[in-house]
């Protein structure tokens, strides 16, 4: 029996000094990630001459054209045209039929109406759209760049959106 449980508690002695080697290794991945990531946006900055500072959140909005509605907010009514990019320039997504035809990335199977969606639900924009669009008003043009932390969260990858707020109804709808 003693041999047994000697056994038991070398197995769990083992089991837990490889949990904890690996979750090191993780997390050692995780901060390798993050810098790739960050050096990866700052030289995107440095090379569009990009000098707006980030958010608290770190979304870097870069107003186009200010638009002459209303502000958006959250709990408005929102149609947005939208299109998304690596920084490497490879588009990734887009709603804009012309965009997707200049690029070479039109799929029949697409439907190229704007977004619909009310502005807070969540589900329909990532996190750094949402908080950008509420810089908007209807009518105006942004380019947005959001880190994976309020964009695609566990990515490690920077994305730029160019976004086109062209309807907005404020509640009741």
């Amino acid at each position: 029996m003693k041999k047994l449980s000697f056994y038991f508690v070398y197995s769990l002695l083992l089991s837990l000094a490889g949990s904890l080697l690996m979750t090191g290794c993780l997390e050692e991945e995780k901060r390798d990630y993050e810098a790739e990531e960050k050096a990866e946006r700052d030289a995107f900055l440095q090379e569009n001459d990009i000098t707006v500072e980030p958010t608290e959140s770190g979304l870097y909005f870069i107003l186009i054209d200010s638009g002459s509605g209303p502000l958006a907010e959250v709990g408005d009514s929102v149609s947005i045209y939208y299109s998304g990019f690596y920084l490497t320039g490879q588009i990734f997504a887009t709603n804009e039929e012309d965009v997707a035809i200049a690029l070479g990335v039109q799929n029949y199977f697409t439907n190229y109406d704007p977004l619909n969606f009310i502005l807070g639900e969540e589900g329909y924009v990532l996190e750094g759209i949402e908080e950008g669009l509420t810089y908007m008003r209807e009518g105006s043009k942004a380019d947005m760049i959001i880190p994976s932390n309020i964009g695609i969260v566990g990515s490690y990858t920077t994305v730029l959106y160019k976004i086109k707020l062209i309807r907005l109804v404020k509640p009741p709808f």
